[in-house]
Formats: structure tokens, sequence, C-alpha cells
């Protein structure tokens, strides 16, 4: 056991040491950072562009309905006998 945690901490400080070096230049760094920049940039605008459904378009398609109204308040029947409407029409 003692070997392949030692094989583990070797392979670690190696990567590290090999990426010290690699990134000891200026413009590599400058290139990384870059990178990294507008991958997060990517990620965080596919995120926050994401639609939302507001709380009316929740459990009915319909969203100004006695349903809808009922869903807003807490009542859950009406979601249930939508559910049941939807599963006996899909079979």
């Amino acid at each position: 056991m003692s070997v392949k945690k030692w094989l583990v901490a070797s392979a670690v400080a190696g990567a590290v040491s090999g990426a010290v070096i690699w990134l000891n230049d200026e413009t590599r760094r400058a290139k990384v950072s870059k990178v990294m920049k507008d991958s997060y940039q990517k990620v965080s605008d596919k995120v926050s562009t994401s639609e939302s459904k507001s709380d009316e378009q929740l459990g009915n398609p319909i969203p100004i309905s006695e349903d809808s109204k009922m869903v807003g308040e807490g009542a859950l029947y009406s979601v249930q006998r939508y559910n049941e409407e939807q599963q006996l029409n899909h079979k």
C-alpha cells in the first residue's frame, strides 16, 4: 500500500514541477490565463442565459386558469389531476 502512495505522490510532484517549469515563461503564462478566462466566460454565459419558467407556467401549461391559481396557493390536487390526465393520454 505504501508503494502505491509513493507512486501517486511522485506523479503529483512531477506534474506540479513540470507545470511550474512550463509556466515559468511569461508568454505561456499569458496564454494559459487567456484560455482560462475565455473558458470561464463561455461557461458563465451558458449558465446565465438558461431560460427559467415563472411560477405560473409550472404545473399547468395554461398560465391563466383556476388550476394555476390553486397551485400558486399551495393546492396539489390540480397538479395530481393534471399528471393523471397526461399519463392516461400518453398510454
